[in-house]
């Protein structure tokens, strides 16, 4: 998708910038960041997947494990901003990460390698989870089923904002602080994720109507 693009946006948040363009003619900055992520995430959405994987055992994955998918750590983000704030910046950006491309299965074992678990990543097809009802994005983060109505959420082009400074730290280090805070935190309930058992449920459906 290209920085210019904001169908994906919305048709209220595409009529907001169009009033910030009109109201600052030539002089407008909007930035249009992906899912934000790291410590302080109110939403749960990034934060499950570190926190399931550091509980071990089978874990269900959803769809293509080499599907892409994208986020950006909010301290990244928020560093990148002031630098255009900073230095008078304008124009419209898209901003998400990482830089190089990333599936969900290395995300998992990037957060496999920071917990230090034994655990069996099991992939399961769009198609089940459709049929059981699971509910995308919030029931199981990062995933959106294909074809569907936020088709491209996952492979937004940032290369302006990279061209104007956008940089990212290494994804172990927004797993491990991210795993850092969820263990000084009280527990469920959680605004996102999986029910263990609802997991546990629908992987033992998944093994036995699998081909022998």
């Amino acid at each position: 998708m290209e920085e210019v693009d904001n169908q994906t946006y919305g048709p209220l948040k595409a009529l907001c910038e169009d009033a910030v363009r009109d109201t600052f003619p030539g002089d407008a900055l909007i930035i249009r960041p992906g899912l934000i992520v790291g410590r302080y995430d109110p939403t749960d959405r990034f934060t499950y997947w570190p926190r399931r994987v550091a509980m071990g055992g089978e874990v269900l994955v959803p769809g293509s494990p080499d599907r892409r998918i994208q986020f950006i750590d909010v301290r990244d983000l928020a560093a990148w901003i002031l630098e255009m704030v900073e230095g008078s910046q304008s124009g419209t950006y898209n901003a998400t990460g990482p830089e190089e491309s990333l599936t969900m299965i290395e995300l998992l074992k990037a957060c496999q390698s920071a917990a230090e678990r034994d655990v069996r990543f099991t992939s399961v097809s769009e198609a089940f989870l459709l049929e059981q009802a699971v509910a995308p994005w919030i029931e199981l983060p990062l995933w959106m089923p294909t074809p569907g109505p936020m088709d491209g959420l996952m492979e937004v082009r940032c290369r302006r904002a990279l061209d104007a400074g956008l940089r990212f730290r290494p994804l172990t280090d927004t797993i491990e602080d991210t795993l850092k805070w969820v263990r000084d935190q009280p527990g469920p309930p959680y605004k996102a994720g999986m029910d263990p058992g609802r997991e546990q449920e629908l992987l033992q459906i998944w093994s036995e109507a699998a081909p022998s």
